[in-house]
Parts: structure tokens; sequence; C-alpha cells
């Protein structure tokens, strides 16, 4: 659990930082329960790639904070013990 803590605690730094509002982080960290895809969502290789895009994108704080909300999601269900076909 202190890593989602530090992935929210860095969200909330490049919220306040960026001004991107909290939607970001909110949309990211709901991607996951999509019905569509679950288990190719529940990887930490999809958060790791959208962050990344968010280098290079303009505007990509953005693309940076749905990241760290879907990242924050990911590692809390490893925290409570869900494998990523849960």
């Amino acid at each position: 659990m202190k890593l989602v803590a530090l992935l929210t605690a860095l969200a909330a730094f490049e919220i306040r930082n960026h001004a991107t509002g909290v939607a970001p982080f909110v949309a990211g960290a709901l991607l996951p329960e999509l019905p569509v895809g679950r288990r190719a969502l529940h990887q930490s290789a999809g958060p790791l790639a959208l962050g990344l895009a968010g280098f290079w994108a303009p505007r990509g704080h953005r693309l940076q904070v749905a990241a760290l909300g879907w990242a924050a999601h990911v590692f809390a269900h490893r925290a409570l013990g869900y494998d990523a076909r849960d």
C-alpha cells in the first residue's frame, strides 16, 4: 500500500503543480474497471505506456496524472492480493 500512497501523492503534486484537475486521476483510476479487457487493463504496462506518452503529447500532464491513477488502481489490487486475472 506504500506504493499506492506514493503514486497518489505524486498525482496530487502533478494536479497542484500543473492545475490539471482531479478528473484525469479519477478517470485513470476507474479505467481498469471497464468491462472490456479487464485482464489487460490490470497489467502495469498500460499505465507505463500512457505515462510515457504524456512526455511527448501537448498538455501531456493530464495523461501522466491519468497514468498515475491507473497505476495506483493496479497496485492497490496487487496489495489486496488480487492477480491480474481476477
